[in-house]
């Protein structure tokens, strides 16, 4: 087991390191724009030595998560097996033939992630490659999310991807169409915050791709609403509001709703036997994970007094109350809590930035309580099964 975490652990660093030496170079370029381009026009090289080592950079920042991926074990990951059954049955159609058998068989996929199997089976790579070119999807996406928020937040780059990988990388070992969506979403937030509503379309479009329940990703652009006219205004009351009431009203919606939720799909059907009864016990869940995540809104001001992005990101964040706690109701609603959950990453990194006093407790607080999600819910609870880690160099053909 310990190995195992090394392993885990050891590529982490190597990438959050590579990631904030490509942070370093990219604010280095961005300064020095202007000597750049008359070294360019003086025909010196030193513009293209600056991007081969932006190259190197981002290459060690997807390179080892996606070798730690691509080369696990079988056994590494709760639905790897089932990955594999998938690409079999999948593998031989171009999309043409998949569009005419789409939805009429069990194990049919996404169109997005069925191209990602024919891909690799024309390629011969195997489902080794499959496994490769999502967690490259995956990696990359987050990434190009992260420096997105560092240009506009100036939030740190390494912390961002430290605290993807403890949050949800497990996640996309194990459901790897939704841990592409994922990553996709976060990326894509960025057309929230500057309002650009078309373009989120299109990415929540390119989302559904690869998860069809993305699709709820879509109201999430209301939430721009929070940023104009009166509710600007009372903004942080509402976010209160929010918080104070959505916790009872979950438990009589979901009830409510839960025989028209489980006739639109056969998904939520177990939902009858586990839902009403047990559902009680969610105030562990609630008081455990949801609330010590939510703390940082207390520093509320010292976010949106430098930028009015901030409330979009932290009402998403809100959200994470009711999609945590309806997802006590059916195992299947729990990954859409994962939304909110990866914007935490950035909730977090631009906590530790703007918080003027008590720093050493925020940074304590952080790293304890998502390193304590980590080994809680991977090691000892065993969520995705990727331990222990082992390497398998065979390629599934």
């Amino acid at each position: 087991m310990l190995l195992s975490i090394l392993i885990y652990f050891i590529t982490f660093l190597i990438s959050c390191f590579a990631c904030k030496r490509y942070e370093v170079l990219s604010d280095y370029k961005i300064k020095n724009n202007e000597k750049n381009q008359k070294n360019l026009k003086k025909g010196t090289v030193s513009v293209s030595i600056s991007n081969v080592y932006c190259l190197f950079w981002a290459i060690l920042i997807v390179a080892p998560p996606v070798l730690l991926a691509t080369f696990r074990g079988m056994d590494v990951g709760t639905d790897t097996q089932t990955y594999l059954k998938i690409y079999n049955i999948n593998k031989s159609y171009n999309i043409l033939e998949y569009l005419n058998i789409y939805g009429t068989y069990r194990h049919d996929v996404e169109i997005g992630y069925q191209q990602i199997l024919h891909v690799s089976y024309t390629l011969e790579g195997g489902y080794n490659l499959v496994k490769c070119l999502s967690e490259f999807l995956i990696i990359y996406f987050f990434w190009r999310g992260a420096l997105y928020y560092h240009k506009k937040y100036g939030i740190d780059t390494g912390l961002c991807m430290f605290f993807f990988y403890l949050l949800e990388f497990t996640y996309g070992i194990n459901g790897v169409r939704y841990g592409i969506a994922l990553s996709l979403f976060f990326w894509g937030f960025q057309f929230v915050i500057e309002k650009k509503l078309f373009k989120y379309l299109f990415c929540c479009l390119f989302m559904m791709l690869f998860h069809q329940s993305l699709l709820i990703a879509v109201p999430f652009y209301l939430l721009t609403l929070a940023g104009s006219g009166f509710l600007k205004k009372y903004r942080k009351l509402l976010a209160i509001i929010a918080v104070v009431i959505i916790i009872p009203l979950v438990r009589p919606i979901v009830e409510l709703l839960l025989p028209a939720i489980s006739m639109f799909s056969s998904k939520f059907g177990s939902m009858y036997a586990s839902s009403i009864d047990t559902s009680a016990s969610y105030g562990f869940g609630m008081f455990i994970v949801v609330v010590p995540f939510l703390l940082p809104l207390i520093k509320w001001s010292d976010f949106t007094d430098s930028d009015s992005g901030w409330t979009y990101i932290m009402f998403a964040c809100i959200t994470f109350i009711p999609l945590r706690l309806i997802g006590y109701y059916s195992q299947w609603l729990i990954r859409l809590s994962r939304l909110p959950e990866i914007l935490f990453c950035v909730l977090f990194c631009g906590l530790l930035r703007v918080v003027k006093r008590n720093r050493v407790f925020w940074y304590s607080y952080t790293f304890i309580l998502l390193l304590g999600y980590y080994f809680i819910s991977v090691l000892i609870e065993g969520s995705g099964e990727v331990y222990p880690y082992v390497f398998d160099f065979t390629n599934y053909i």
